[in-house]
């Protein structure tokens, strides 16, 4: 049996679904975004996840292999006073590590506090440039002073937020990448904000083309997306524009291909989706590693069977 946990709106799930079923596959999908529709009970042994409704049940100790695609706190938590809420909210997400615990032994695309783990884009550097990754020049800091002193060295910096850069839970307003291309000055305003919110700074580096890199095990899907091609995408591809920016299948070298792997096998990670640059010179230049990135609109513009992978490795440990 296979747990898929989820979103009821999340198109990778589905797509991956689709490949099970023509796997002919045993699967329970738990979409914790309605979480509190289902009666969920553990015990030292094992436990079970139930849905009164539907009459769909799973017993965990069936559970063989578990894909966590996206968690989050049931809908209905909203409805809770809010002098409650929090409390919930806390006592839910204890819920979910008891849930791990339970299946602890199983095999995870990927484990939770892998996941967790590689949250840390400074982990992610250290790991990736021991590999032998080329990485760029980094700090991570809340001092307006050494910004300065980087943007002193290379002129021309970037800025970009630690953990995808949604402004509130629920938020469709993002805070992008952005290029710091004027000189600095010290002031009290910029001094203060950046006290109270840290930030990931690094040079600017200029780009022929951005990959988009999907390790399912030890497959790679790589992805050109020639983002340099609209002045919309230049900075940061998640500003997306379909309509200018090509993505196209990509053939990394061998070499690049193994750090690659290399890379999930030091995380502990059965899936990431990996950033690169290549500059003109042909350099490959490694951004960051999302544990548990997007890769849906990959798969539909480039026709990479990124879903069949995921499916076929969760029916093979099932």
């Amino acid at each position: 049996m296979i747990l898929l946990i989820t979103r009821k709106d999340d198109i990778h799930a589905d797509l991956v679904v689709k490949n099970l079923v023509e796997l002919k596959a045993k699967f329970f999908r738990l979409n914790t975004d309605y979480l509190s529709d289902y009666e969920i009970s553990l015990s030292l042994n094992s436990g079970y996840i139930r849905h009164p409704v539907t009459k769909r049940s799973v017993n965990l100790s069936e559970v063989k292999s578990i894909w966590i695609r996206r968690r989050s706190l049931p809908e209905k938590i909203k409805d809770v006073k809010e002098e409650f809420r929090s409390f919930c909210e806390e006592e839910w997400l204890r819920f979910y590590q008891n849930i791990w615990s339970v299946l602890e032994d199983r095999f995870w695309i990927s484990p939770p506090y892998a996941i967790d783990a590689t949250r840390s884009k400074m982990k992610q550097l250290i790991i990736a440039r021991d590999i032998g990754f080329l990485v760029p020049e980094t700090i991570i800091t809340n001092s307006i002073d050494e910004v300065i002193e980087l943007q002193r060295k290379f002129s021309v910096c970037i800025y970009k937020p630690h953990d995808g850069g949604a402004l509130s839970t629920g938020s469709d307003q993002m805070i992008y990448t952005n290029i710091i291309d004027t000189i600095l000055e010290k002031s009290e305003e910029l001094t203060e904000s950046l006290k109270i919110c840290p930030g990931i700074f690094q040079p600017y580096i200029e780009k022929d083309y951005e990959l988009r890199i999907n390790v399912v095990g030890n497959k790679v899907f790589a992805a050109k997306i020639d983002s340099q091609k609209s002045d919309k995408t230049r900075i940061d591809w998640r500003r997306y524009d379909f309509k200018n920016v090509p993505h196209s299948i990509y053939h990394l070298p061998p070499e690049e291909e193994n750090k690659c792997i290399s890379l999930l096998e030091k995380l502990g990670l059965q899936f990431g989706a990996i950033d690169m640059i290549v500059t003109s010179a042909k350099k490959y230049i490694f951004l960051e590693i999302n544990a548990n990135g997007q890769w849906a609109w990959i798969q539909l513009l480039t026709k990479q069977l990124i879903s069949f992978e995921i499916a076929r490795l969760l029916a093979i440990h099932a």
